[in-house]
């Protein structure tokens, strides 16, 4: 019996010359992957490398097959047409690093529609906002929320915030500590709303700065997060 959902393409490997292995993040099931056969092929298919790019948000109908087997493609067709996300050369390459994130991030990730609806409002409104540039940094605060890893704000008076216990402190007592305006920055950043970030991060170099940092802070609450080769020109692209 074929099932149907709605789903957010991740990314897809080449498998052979004119194969490809899809992975997604469907509303129902959570993480899923898919065989594309004859997608890379120059002949005339049932599906095409343009209906299955990085963060296209599409519904897709398959046949279940059991745990760990890929499963074939029965259906595919899109939800959300992005009307710049393709064509901003910014917005494009956040939606790139975003991409290459959340496979890493959501590698085994289960359903939960509150955190697939959160990614698919926040690729909406990537598409439509006019001012971008620390939308990357707000998508990565608020999906520690959904990810069960979002630090308290306990005290304003505490100066430190260590990155291995995601706590804030009154002292720098490990070599996981961190402070200054960093730390002041990142409090303010977890209790506002995105249009407010621009009133905080004001140039590149805090841009960079606060990435970099939770990049760390990922790193330590995700077992096996790798920081996204993505970043580096996504950071070029702000200088």
């Amino acid at each position: 019996m074929a099932s149907v959902t709605e789903a957010i393409i991740l990314n897809s490997i080449k498998y052979s010359e004119t194969s490809v292995i899809m992975k997604c993040y469907s509303q129902n099931y959570g993480i899923l992957s898919f065989i594309i056969k004859g997608v890379r092929s120059r002949k005339r298919t049932k599906f095409s490398l343009g209906s299955i790019e990085p963060l296209s948000i599409v519904e897709i109908e398959f046949n279940r097959l059991k745990k760990g087997e890929l499963s074939h493609l029965k259906n595919i067709k899109s939800v959300v047409i992005y009307d710049d996300l393709r064509f901003n050369i910014i917005k494009s390459n956040i939606a790139l690093f975003l991409a290459e994130f959340l496979s890493t991030v959501l590698r085994f990730q289960e359903e939960n529609p509150s955190l697939y609806q959160y990614i698919k409002d926040s690729l909406v409104t990537l598409d439509k906002v006019s001012k971008y540039e620390n939308f990357h940094i707000n998508f990565l605060i608020n999906l520690l929320k959904f990810l069960g890893i979002k630090p308290e704000v306990n005290n304003e008076n505490f100066k430190f915030f260590d990155i291995e216990n995601g706590i804030f402190k009154t002292i720098n007592d490990s070599r996981y500590c961190v402070g200054g305006e960093l730390v002041i920055e990142f409090k303010k950043l977890l209790g506002i709303n995105f249009d407010q970030y621009f009133e905080i991060l004001k140039t590149t170099n805090q841009r960079r700065n606060m990435t970099n940092f939770l990049m760390n802070y990922y790193k330590y609450h995700i077992s096996g997060f790798k920081r996204p080769n993505s970043l580096e020109i996504l950071n070029g692209l702000f200088s």
